[in-house]
């Protein structure tokens, strides 16, 4: 899968985060997090945040750190994260190429659910993953 697929294997985007909350469109995102921030009782306004945001990987989650240091979902291939906290909406968020994105849910998917963890922000490189993957002794598909 790319990163502009909807649907991704190893890589978990804001869509399967929060199926359960019936969020698969921009609009439906864009409805949870005013559902969400009035449930919260926020005082703040929905906004554009033009900040640009590294996506990293954690539990096969797909994410970006808010300004208010919230954990937001990224929604794919929109790559776009709304904060059901302060109201900010990032549009700017860097994903690796599609060649890449694949190549890290690939080695992802080879690990448990819980074990899915790169951050590029730490410096992690798809050659990381290769080499955590083969001291633990998970195997490439090949």
């Amino acid at each position: 899968m790319s990163p502009d697929s909807p649907v991704v294997g190893g890589i978990r985007t804001a869509r399967e985060v929060f199926a359960h909350l019936v969020c698969r469109t921009v609009a439906e995102y864009e409805d949870l997090q005013r559902r969400m921030m009035a449930l919260n009782r926020s005082r703040d306004r929905i906004r554009a945040d033009p900040t640009v945001l590294v996506a990293y990987v954690n539990e096969g989650r797909l994410l970006v750190d808010c300004l208010c240091q919230n954990g937001l979902p990224v929604l794919m291939p929109d790559r776009l994260a709304r904060c059901i906290e302060c109201g900010r909406t990032y549009t700017a968020i860097a994903v690796p190429a599609a060649a890449d994105y694949r190549a890290l849910e690939a080695l992802l998917a080879r690990r448990p659910e819980a074990q899915r963890h790169w951050d590029p922000r730490r410096g992690e490189t798809i050659a990381t993953l290769r080499a955590e993957n083969a001291a633990h002794g998970i195997a490439e598909e090949g």
